[in-house]
């Protein structure tokens, strides 16, 4: 779906029914819910890997004894895909889709280009 519509609202409620949605510009975190065998919640383990297939997508994953996140943030709006794995072995639903919609325009940094004569 391209996401560089008119209706950026309605374009994020689409998108976000089929991937994780983020903003050009604005960081953005996720949880990781770690689970055992029997699908019974564990402490995420540092052995869970975040792999952007492009490279204009940064991301990272961080955790503490109660949680993981992965840190997302991306600067070129567009589709994506993200790797999420577990010793080795992507969970399911991975690659996942990372919809990056553009910003907002920003008046002190926008230009106006005007024709020549």
């Amino acid at each position: 779906k391209d996401c560089d519509v008119a209706n950026t609202q309605q374009c994020r409620e689409a998108c976000a029914n089929t991937g994780v949605v983020v903003t050009a510009g604005i960081g953005k975190s996720f949880e990781v819910l770690g689970r055992d065998i029997l699908g019974i919640p564990t402490t995420p383990r540092p052995n869970f890997a975040i792999s952007p297939h492009d490279a204009r997508i940064l991301a990272s994953f961080e955790s503490d004894a109660a949680a993981g996140y992965f840190q997302l943030f991306a600067t070129i709006s567009g589709d994506y895909f993200l790797d999420i794995s577990l010793d080795s072995m992507q969970i399911p639903g991975s690659p996942f889709v990372v919809h990056v919609l553009p910003s907002e325009a920003n008046a002190s940094t926008s230009t106006a280009v005007l024709p020549y004569s």
